[in-house]
């Protein structure tokens, strides 16, 4: 009987661990989570009577933070491919008036308000779906760039959403969508949290233990180098488009079940603030690096300076001051590293590196 030597077994799960740690430790992403920390804990100190880290406005910050998550978090896979999609928040806008248009439809309601609202949940998904499509297949097929393509579909989406609401807002969904989503809380945590966390967990997942977001990093980070090394391109820039576009009908369906409806005047700031979350986060805005758990802390910094801005009775608008800062900070040291990397990889190393990754 033919045993195996300990060396063929591989890396251990605890020396892969240890590994990954002292990655973490040296990149940007311990420096941005420093970054919430300190925040953090500043507002927990010079907010008086403890508010700041009340149960009701840690969770009201986790709610508010939900929505802007699952956006950042396909921004993340777009951005990472070296794609960019500015139509986010007009295809949030479109694909939840056409799902809350339906559900609230009369001939519709007549089947049953649960029936109602699960054909309004798909209407949803397919509109979302459908606009990220769209944005895949001319960039992929047509060729032009994504930041054209995106930046036209954001006003024809938006035009659409007003052409079909006349402009108004859309009718209130049904109370018991509302019950069952939007007010429903899970050990003291709304509903709309858990999706978001279950989504990052998910996305995670997919960008870093799956060849799908290896094969991610590879297109962003040397599209030709990916292509010679077997993967599909075209079909990877599709998928973080349409997977975009599911995501962005995902934070509609949540945003309609805590408001009852979606205001067309509301998330006109949703794409930059994603994205800025996205970059803020440690994701390369030049394409082939990033991580899920950055775009996580990302998201929340911009959400705990609100809300101790607003406690603190300081000014709010301070925050886009902030904000503006640690994204040209961010991008100042994406580029230094780009330049430090440049100066030490050869392009045959990088396609080796981008050959490995691919196989994974």
């Amino acid at each position: 009987m033919s045993s195996v030597a300990p060396s063929n077994l591989g890396p251990s799960a605890g020396s892969r661990a240890i590994r990954r740690l002292k990655r973490f430790t040296r990149s940007t992403n311990a420096a941005i989570l420093g970054v919430l920390i300190v925040i953090f804990a500043v507002f927990a100190i010079v907010v008086p009577n403890g508010s700041f880290l009340s149960p009701f406005n840690l969770t009201s910050m986790a709610s508010s933070a939900a929505g802007i998550l699952i956006l950042a978090v396909g921004s993340t896979f777009v951005i990472i491919t070296g794609e960019l999609d500015l139509s986010i928040a007009s295809n949030l806008l479109l694909s939840g008036s056409v799902g809350i248009l339906i559900m609230t439809n009369e001939s519709v309601a007549a089947l049953g308000v649960w029936s109602a609202i699960l054909i309004g949940i798909l209407a949803t998904f397919a509109v979302g779906v459908s606009v990220g499509a769209v944005n895949g297949l001319l960039t992929t097929r047509l060729r032009v760039p994504s930041f054209i393509v995106t930046l036209g579909m954001l006003g024809v989406a938006l035009g659409l959403a007003q052409l079909l609401t006349k402009g108004v807002t859309p009718p209130t969904v049904p109370e018991q969508f509302t019950d069952a989503i939007g007010r429903a809380r899970i050990l003291g945590v709304g509903v709309p949290v858990w999706i978001a966390l279950i989504v990052t967990a998910i996305a995670w997942f997919l960008l870093a233990e799956t060849r799908f977001g290896s094969h991610c990093k590879a297109v962003g980070s040397n599209q030709n180098a990916a292509m010679r090394a077997g993967v599909n391109v075209r079909g990877v820039k599709m998928a973080v488009f349409m997977l975009m576009g599911a995501l962005c009908a995902l934070a509609a369906i949540l945003d309609a079940a805590r408001f009852t409806t979606i205001s067309l005047a509301s998330h006109q700031t949703d794409n930059l603030v994603a994205i800025a979350a996205v970059i803020i986060g440690g994701t390369s805005l030049f394409g082939g690096r990033g991580s899920i758990a950055g775009t996580l802390v990302g998201t929340l910094i911009p959400i705990v300076l609100l809300s101790g801005l607003v406690i603190s009775g300081l000014d709010p608008f301070w925050q886009n001051i902030a904000i503006g800062v640690i994204l040209v900070a961010a991008v100042a040291i994406d580029i230094a590293q780009r330049d430090r990397l440049a100066g030490t990889d050869s392009e045959d190393y990088e396609e080796a590196m981008l050959e490995r990754e691919v196989s994974v």
